[in-house]
């Protein structure tokens, strides 16, 4: 059984269809590590692809290209089969702390699969059932459709990495 499998999961499958947010649970991936983070960090503060998020002096930061974490590129290798018509982007999304910014209540224009790796998040999504809270821990994903909203909150310091089945970038 592949790393991958819980993206053929037919209950994931039938709310894709359905157009609806998915949340799967102790996802096997290789486990990114703080370390891993720095680094990655690191590279983003030479590539110029370090962004804040939120609030600037709330400690919260996006890593606009994030396929060199740990488990990232393969992630985004299985993810992409979903439509292979599509680019796959990875963004990895740090808070240092509870009280780090976020993008606050928003929808996606790519169809969105986030990977909690470190700590823990409460999304509120506003699904076709109506809106749902959903607390990730390390190893959760959740699958969100594009143009669905959206908020996310670190209840803890966290990394997550948000890969994106991007709408407006066709392969080709």
């Amino acid at each position: 059984m592949s790393a991958y499998s819980f993206l053929s999961d037919p209950a994931f499958l039938e709310e894709r269809e359905r157009g609806n947010c998915f949340v799967f649970r102790d996802a096997q991936l290789p486990e990114i590590k703080w370390s891993d983070v720095v680094f990655a960090i690191d590279e983003a503060v030479q590539n110029n692809t370090l962004s804040p998020v939120g609030d600037r002096s709330k400690y919260g930061m996006i890593l606009r290209r994030a396929a060199s974490i740990r488990g990232v590129s393969e992630l985004m290798e299985q993810y992409g089969k979903i439509d292979p018509s599509l680019s796959v982007s990875a963004h990895c999304y740090v808070s240092l702390s509870t009280l780090s910014g976020t993008l606050g209540r928003h929808r996606s224009k790519s169809t969105v699969l986030f990977w909690q790796a470190i700590g823990y998040t409460a999304w509120t999504v506003e699904t076709l059932d109506g809106v749902k809270t959903f607390a990730l821990k390390p190893n959760d994903l959740i699958y969100c459709p594009s143009l669905m909203y959206h908020d996310v909150k670190p209840l803890t310091p966290r990394v997550g990495v948000s890969l994106g089945l991007d709408h407006l970038y066709p392969k080709g």
